[in-house]
């Protein structure tokens, strides 16, 4: 049953998310409730990719006693900052960290402070 519930919500995703965020640009109005609303979705896709990702993430970004990526309710950005503060992350982890504070100055410190 997982797998068909799956299927019909990334199709009804890829369907709706174009009707969705035109409507939200028309309604909102607002470039900084515009930018809010896009942020709450960019964090929504990270906890997805967190999910999705995880069993990769796990192999390829942490060591063997590294903090476990993969729960729905936490962000990449989570996991791998929980993971750089505990110098549990591998090489190709570490790489993600640094690729991450280029894009956003502070990204892992303030990841590591949120309450997920």
């Amino acid at each position: 049953m997982g797998i068909i519930l799956f299927l019909v919500a990334r199709f009804l995703q890829w369907l709706l998310t174009p009707v969705f965020f035109i409507y939200a640009i028309i309604r909102l109005r607002n470039f900084k409730k515009i930018s809010e609303y896009f942020h709450k979705v960019a964090f929504s896709i990270d906890q997805l990719g967190n999910t999705m990702g995880g069993p990769i993430m796990n192999d390829v970004l942490i060591t063997k006693d590294g903090y476990k990526y993969g729960c729905e309710d936490e962000t990449i950005s989570y996991a791998t900052a929980v993971n750089l503060y505990s110098n549990t992350l591998s090489p190709a982890g570490l790489a993600l960290a640094r690729i991450l504070d280029m894009i956003d100055k502070g990204h892992m410190e303030d990841a590591a402070k949120s309450e997920q």
